[in-house]
């Protein structure tokens, strides 16, 4: 069982942290005389248990979950409660013993588990990376450890980029949406977005269909204008970070771009900040939404370096910081977007709510109003019919056609 840890360590380590950040490993003298090993152990459980949106504590069931990440690491063929075979039972007695190891710096366990899982010895970085990550994904599964190492490159976004198609009569604006991002030239989604929808205005389009199919989320900040170009500045959602008020997501400033018919198309890869556009969109009635239920990946990772972020060798964790809520306080967590117009889903997609460990669903209670769009049982028949029997691109264009013949 996890021991208590000393008060007056407890007192300052908000203080050493803020000093590691700034300063690198080496810390201020209250750590000095401890292992390297112990240090970053103790930096590692401290910013999880402090900044994770759920907050929680090293115990016995948190070990628990460690034990059985850390061994289906080694053994991925497996189920997690059977990874290792024979080998495991000689690992049991570690289950609820992680959470004092890592407290005391005591990190030989990946080592022995890697030699009893797979016949190899691996090395003691490996072995204390594999340790702090299942304490990550002990928490929620897109938290992280980042080891030390070279600095991965930022993969370039895949820009937006938009067309018009003439179907049944109608000129569509097809904006195709593949991240939301945010460049340090300063390159935007929502500074291209400008520029494409003027673009479709000149060249008459009368529907626009914005495409967030594949669309995983990216920068946050996006999420507000983006929705004031195609809402006004309505709120467009909130955050909630571990502790309350929750923040309003919205763009006084930005100007309406579009004003005309606008229909969202969404898959089961549409995530994150992705899915909190579209479902704006729809609980303020500016969009008709359709396609396949949204990922349900409602939540909010932030990074947290260990270490200066100059050097070229960087451990940082990602940590899972704060919750995404839709305008009527819905949350997104598991739930995701449901299109008004559902299509059959095309492969089938591992949703957030199929992932182990994924964080519970949880609502906001918000006192915004919200009008979603309200479709009589004939219409939404009409247009249900449109998409059906096509491929989910051309299904939409024809919705759309149908869509803005209904905003005329």
């Amino acid at each position: 069982m996890f021991q208590p840890r000393p008060n007056a360590f407890r007192s300052v380590l908000p203080l050493l942290l803020l000093a590691a950040a700034c300063t690198g490993p080496a810390g201020p003298r209250e750590t000095s005389h401890l292992p390297a090993a112990v240090t970053t152990a103790r930096r590692v459980v401290e910013v999880f248990e402090r900044r994770h949106v759920d907050g929680g504590r090293l115990d016995d069931a948190r070990s628990r979950r460690m034990f059985e990440h850390l061994l289906s690491r080694l053994d991925p063929g497996r189920e997690p409660t059977r990874a290792c075979g024979q080998g495991r039972a000689e690992l049991e007695h570690w289950a609820e013993r992680l959470d004092d190891a890592l407290w005391e710096g005591d990190l030989g366990f990946p080592e022995l588990a890697a030699q009893r899982c797979t016949g190899r010895v691996i090395g003691r970085t490996q072995a204390r990376s594999l340790l702090f990550d299942a304490l990550a994904k002990s928490f929620d599964p897109h938290s992280a450890f980042l080891p030390p190492g070279p600095l991965a490159a930022v993969d370039e976004p895949t820009f937006a980029r938009a067309q018009v198609v003439e179907r049944a009569g109608a000129r569509i604006g097809h904006l195709v949406v593949p991240s939301l991002y945010l460049r340090f030239d300063g390159r935007s989604t929502s500074g291209d977005l400008i520029h494409l929808v003027q673009v479709l205005k000149q060249r008459k389009a009368q529907v626009l269909l914005l495409d967030l199919r594949g669309n995983g989320g990216g920068v946050m900040s996006e999420v507000p204008k983006m929705a004031a170009m195609l809402t006004g500045p309505v709120a467009a959602g909130y955050v909630l970070e571990r502790e309350p008020p929750p923040i309003t997501l919205v763009e006084p400033r930005q100007h309406q771009v579009w004003h005309g018919p606008l229909v969202v198309a969404v898959d089961g890869w549409t995530a994150s900040g992705a899915e909190l556009l579209a479902s704006a969109l729809q609980d303020h009635g500016r969009a008709l939404v359709a396609g396949e239920r949204t990922q349900g990946k409602g939540t909010v990772q932030s990074l947290v370096w260990l270490s200066s972020p100059l050097g070229t060798r960087v451990p940082a964790v990602r940590v899972t910081s704060a919750r995404m809520f839709r305008p009527s306080g819905t949350g997104l967590q598991r739930t995701g977007v449901v299109p008004d117009i559902p299509f059959a889903p095309s492969a089938q997609v591992e949703r957030e709510r199929d992932r182990p460990g994924a964080l519970p669903v949880r609502d906001l209670q918000v006192t915004g109003v919200v009008a979603p769009l309200m479709l009589p049982a004939r219409l939404r028949a009409e247009l249900t019919a449109a998409a059906a029997g096509r491929d989910g691109t051309e299904a939409l264009l024809r919705l759309s056609a149908l869509w803005s013949t209904v905003q005329r």
